[in-house]
C-alpha cells in the first residue's frame, strides 16, 4: 500500500489546539445562513499536501491546462506544463501525484516535452543504488510555449482557409 504521509503524522500531532485557532479564525455562523465551512482541519491537511507536493492554488492550475488546451495542447502536456512552471527539479513520481496522471501518460508527455526542448532534466542516484532517478524543470517560459501553440494554430488557420479558397475556385469553374 502507498505511503500516505497524513495518516502518519495523524497520531503524532494533537489537531484540538490547531483546531480551536483555525476555527476562531474562520467562521461561518451568521444568521445569513450560507454553505458551511470545510472543516478546518481538512483544509489545514490540503494546505500541508501542496506544501509537501508543489500543489498551487487548483483552480488556478485547472484554468491554465484548460487554456492549454484550447489552443490544441494534449491535455497530459497541459498538465504537465501546469504542474512544472511553479517548480524545478521535479521527478516522474511527483507529476504523477500532483497531476493525478499515470506512469505511462506523463512518460510520453515528458518525451514531448523534451523532444521540443522545453524542459530541462537532471539524472540523480540516490544511495548509488538502482536506477537513477531524473528530475524535471520546465526551461521554456510559458509565454513561449503559448506562442508555439498560437503558431500552430495560425499554421492550421492558413491551411484551412487555403482549402476553402481552392474549393470556392473549384466550384465556379
Amino acid at each position: 500500500m502507498p505511503e500516505n504521509r497524513l495518516l502518519q503524522i495523524s497520531n503524532l500531532i494533537d489537531w484540538s489546539p490547531i483546531r480551536k485557532n483555525l476555527e476562531d479564525m474562520y467562521k461561518n455562523k451568521t444568521e445569513r445562513g450560507g454553505q458551511p465551512n470545510f472543516d478546518v482541519i481538512i483544509m489545514f491537511r490540503i494546505l500541508i499536501l501542496q506544501q509537501w507536493y508543489g500543489l498551487s492554488d487548483i483552480e488556478a492550475e485547472r484554468q491554465i491546462a484548460d487554456r492549454l488546451q484550447s489552443l490544441d495542447a494534449n491535455r497530459n502536456i497541459a498538465s504537465v506544463i501546469t504542474f512544472l512552471k511553479d517548480q524545478s527539479g521535479k521527478s516522474s513520481k511527483d507529476i504523477e501525484i500532483a497531476t493525478g496522471l499515470h506512469q505511462p501518460q506523463v512518460s510520453l508527455a515528458v518525451k514531448i516535452l523534451r523532444e521540443r526542448n522545453w524542459i530541462t532534466e537532471q539524472e540523480t542516484k540516490i544511495n548509488g543504488n538502482g536506477r537513477a532517478l531524473r528530475f524535471y524543470a520546465l526551461r521554456a517560459t510559458i509565454e513561449e510555449i503559448i506562442n508555439y501553440y498560437e503558431a500552430e494554430r495560425s499554421k492550421e488557420f492558413a491551411r484551412i482557409s487555403k482549402a476553402i479558397q481552392r474549393l470556392r475556385e473549384l466550384s465556379t469553374a
